[in-house]
């Protein structure tokens, strides 16, 4: 089995079940792009199974941390569980940028832009983080010729409700 044989999708994880059902039901449209690769989901954070039991579990694979930003969890907790098995684990970078199309479709899908959009992040303490997600606001704002405002669930400031107000 070789790295490109698995797939691990890490995520943050949620306490909310809505939120786990869709990044389940990401994962099972991920593997069935891809016939003949075993595709998992993974946590790096809130889960009883974390990224490390789960590399441990899953054996040779590649990673794809499923963040918008590099903050903490794609800089720090990626890297050490990768480094904490003794088979090899290649790490993508993670999604960053890579979502604009995903983020464009998401505005169509909800009937355009309006006036404004708020795109909704995580929140980091890593001012790299933060600059990574507003250059992807700044990108999309290009895109949609409106502005987009960056609101924070936690973290950061502005929060999602006062980015909306």
């Amino acid at each position: 089995m070789s790295p490109t044989d698995t797939l691990v999708l890490a995520w943050h994880g949620s306490r909310n079940p809505a939120g786990k059902a869709l990044i389940e039901r990401i994962t099972a449209r991920v593997a069935g792009l891809l016939p003949g690769v075993a595709v998992h989901t993974a946590w790096v954070d809130i889960e009883p199974e974390l990224l490390p039991e789960t590399l441990a579990r899953v054996g040779e694979c590649t990673v794809v941390p499923c963040f918008l930003a590099s903050g903490y969890h794609v800089t720090h907790d990626v890297p050490q569980a990768a480094a904490s098995v003794p088979w090899p684990v290649r790490v993508t970078p993670h999604l960053g940028g890579s979502l604009h199309r995903a983020l464009l479709d998401r505005v169509a899908e909800a009937g355009g832009p309006g006036d404004a959009v708020v795109l909704a992040a995580a929140g980091s303490k890593s001012p790299a983080a933060l600059a990574e997600v507003d250059a992807v606001a700044a990108r999309l704002a290009a895109a949609l010729g409106v502005p987009v405002t960056v609101g924070n669930i936690y973290l950061s400031e502005p929060s999602v409700a006062d980015a909306v107000a």
